[in-house]
């Protein structure tokens, strides 16, 4: 019970230190480059936590096996190079019983890596598109500054009063200009708005205005005309239109008085909602249009109703072959942990005088090839779901066997010191022997 308590102890140090170590460096990259986005968008420091906690079940499930087996390589080595290991056997400990606590945290392991895997990845993996596709379709509204004209695309924006928060605008002044069809925007008064149920994309609120429409442009005209703000009155602001072409100006105040295109609207609202260029806004795709964001229980769920005879099949046996191939995929790594202490433990066993570090290289390698091959095998998956399954099963199982075997077998290998011992005794034996014959 003790040499157990100790080993756990000297374990969780040095694996919480990898593990925040590997965590951070893995953040490290997609850090710089949600903060580019998030600068470029004008956003908080927030937004940049919320984006992060959505990727960190990926990492977690990246940096969980590799603190894993790196702290069991220092461990085991520091053991064996202050001959503790070799003291176990020789009191008739087997590799079982000293690695038993490693086994122990294995499962511990797989418990966190079926959360992780099962459930907070798929999550994480959907709201990680909803809050980049939110920054990516964000408002020139929340980049508006106090009387600063901002061009996007097709549509120029000035407001003349905006609050410090970016949320509130006063006299607001929108064009937008779609080939032939140019629309004005004049508004007392905005508010933005978050995306809801309705519209997943940012939206602004505009409050006592007028939308002024042109479908067609003038007769004498080649160019639709471009409209600059004039001035903005106590009451609802009114542009001028200034003709490019034939360089006059005219005042909406008098349009009345001319003979309007028949193209023209004027429209007064109390409230609207609109945002800047709406046919460049991307929709989020809803959760589960990849098969990645599915959770494990609706995986199993899937495969099991669809060899039901009473349950009607909603997918194709190609969507049924790759439902079972990411199951599988997702099982192989959450119980990778006891292979990694089969493989790992005793390959970090070195001689205490001679201490030599290829095993350890190839056990590192082993597993590093294993992480490839699982998480390519899903692309190797056939139509055929008994290939699928031996796939993947395959892989998993070759890589057991080929831990265990080598688990047994050291275990029956004489520590370097014993075997000193009995070299010793043997070839005294041996001398004695040729010593009588002699005699």
């Amino acid at each position: 019970m003790k040499l157990n308590f100790y080993i756990i102890s000297q374990f969780l140090r040095i694996f919480f230190a990898i593990f925040g170590l590997a965590l951070l460096m893995l953040l490290l990259e997609r850090t710089v480059r949600i903060m580019q986005l998030i600068l470029d968008k004008n956003q908080s420091i927030v937004s940049t936590l919320e984006i992060i906690a959505t990727l960190l079940p990926h990492y977690l499930a990246i940096a969980l096996p590799l603190a894993f087996i790196l702290s069991i390589i220092v461990i085991t080595y520091r053991l064996s190079i202050a001959q503790e290991i070799t003291a176990l056997k020789t009191l008739g400990l087997s590799h079982f019983q000293i690695a038993r606590p490693f086994f122990v945290l294995a499962v511990i392991l797989c418990f966190f890596s079926f959360l992780i895997l099962g459930f907070a990845k798929p999550m994480g993996r959907y709201y990680y598109r909803v809050l980049v596709n939110q920054l990516s379709n964000t408002e020139v509204f929340l980049l508006a500054k106090d009387g600063v004209f901002l061009q996007h695309k097709d549509s120029v924006l000035m407001i003349e009063e905006v609050s410090s928060d970016q949320r509130t605008f006063k006299k607001v002044f929108l064009h937008q200009a779609k080939g032939p069809h140019t629309k004005i925007i004049v508004a007392k008064e905005g508010v933005n708005s978050t995306p809801t149920q309705i519209h997943d994309f940012p939206l602004v609120k505009l409050k006592e205005g007028h939308i002024f429409e042109i479908h067609t442009a003038l007769a004498s005209q080649k160019t639709p005309p471009i409209f600059l703000p004039n001035s903005f009155t106590s009451e609802i602001p009114f542009p001028a239109i200034k003709e490019t072409k034939k360089e006059s100006t005219l005042s909406l105040s008098s349009i009345d008085s001319l003979t309007r295109p028949a193209s023209f609207s004027e429209i007064k609202f109390d409230t609207i909602y609109t945002h800047i260029n709406p046919t460049d806004t991307t929709h989020i795709a809803p959760r589960g249009s990849d098969i990645i964001e599915f959770y494990i229980s609706e995986l199993f769920s899937t495969i099991v109703n669809y060899h039901s005879p009473t349950h009607i099949k909603v997918i194709s046996s190609h969507e049924y072959s790759r439902h079972l191939s990411e199951f599988l995929h997702r099982l192989s790594n959450i119980f990778i942990f006891p292979i990694l202490v089969l493989l790992t433990f005793p390959m970090a066993i070195v001689n205490s005088r001679h201490p030599r570090y290829g095993k350890i290289i190839v056990s590192i390698l082993v597993f590093i090839l294993f992480h490839k091959i699982i998480d390519n095998a899903k692309n190797w998956s056939s139509d055929d779901s008994r290939n699928t399954i031996l796939l993947q099963l395959g892989i998993y199982f070759s890589f057991l066997s080929l831990s265990l075997i080598i688990f047994i077998i050291s275990n029956y290998t004489v520590p370097g010191i014993v075997k000193s011992r009995l070299q010793h005794l043997w070839y005294t034996y041996i001398f004695q022997q040729k010593r009588a014959s002699l005699s």
